[in-house]
């Protein structure tokens, strides 16, 4: 069984897609690369959703639609593994694995980028927010929100095999982030119309996947070092 993972979230936080090694691309070129992404969908109903300004440029749509699609396989796979849990403790064990290992490593990373790149969230959600200079700090705030998010989604949804500790929003962002929140950032999600042929393309074979995601982080890289000629 596949284990949930956040790959797409790692190669933006240390690797190929860090936002801000990105410079010179041109909107057209993101927009090539936008239109390869293949919509993730949910197969379960979800509890939750991220409240946070729409993106306006082909930059902040191309990284929106990467984090989005990683947060759906994520919590698909989550799913399927609680599913085909063998018993109580199986499932507890996927629970615990998520919210004491993943996603408290997830925070620790985002929270350490933040800090050193000095995003201010308030800024980004402002007037002057929609400038090009506050890309890769909408990007990176986005990711954080959506972390925050699959953690309430897991903590919620599979309460009796969790801890005895539960956290609101901002409780949760409290104790991971130094900074305090201009408002909650999380609301509920609209309902969805599950059926057999929705949810995750995580079902193709893993190899595939993999190919897939270098053919587009080829691409990428080829263009940003185009740029430095």
């Amino acid at each position: 069984m596949k284990s949930p993972a956040l790959d797409t979230f790692q190669n933006i936080l240390f690797m190929e897609l860090r936002p801000w090694m990105a410079t010179g691309i041109a909107d057209v070129k993101y927009k090539q690369l936008l239109l390869e992404i293949k919509k993730e969908h949910f197969s379960f109903q979800p509890l939750y959703d991220v409240d946070f300004p729409k993106p306006l440029n082909a930059k902040r749509k191309y990284y929106h639609a990467l984090i989005e699609n990683d947060v759906i396989q994520y919590l698909n796979i989550f799913t399927s593994c609680i599913s085909g849990a063998l018993n109580e403790n199986e499932k507890k064990y996927w629970v615990h694995n998520s919210l004491n290992k993943i996603l408290p490593q997830k925070f620790k990373d985002t929270k350490e980028i933040i800090e050193f790149h000095k995003y201010d969230l308030e800024k980004i959600i402002g007037s002057s927010g929609n400038s090009a200079a506050f890309d890769d700090g909408y990007i990176i705030e986005f990711l954080r929100l959506q972390v925050l998010r699959i953690f309430l989604e897991i903590q919620d949804a599979y309460k009796d095999y969790a801890s005895d500790e539960f956290f609101s929003f901002e409780e949760l962002n409290a104790k991971y982030y130094s900074d305090t929140l201009p408002k909650s950032f999380i609301k509920e999600a609209a309902k969805l119309k599950i059926n057999s042929t929705t949810g995750s393309s995580s079902s193709k074979p893993k190899s595939i996947q993999f190919a897939q995601r270098l053919s587009i982080l080829d691409r990428l890289q080829k263009v940003f070092l185009a740029t430095k000629r």
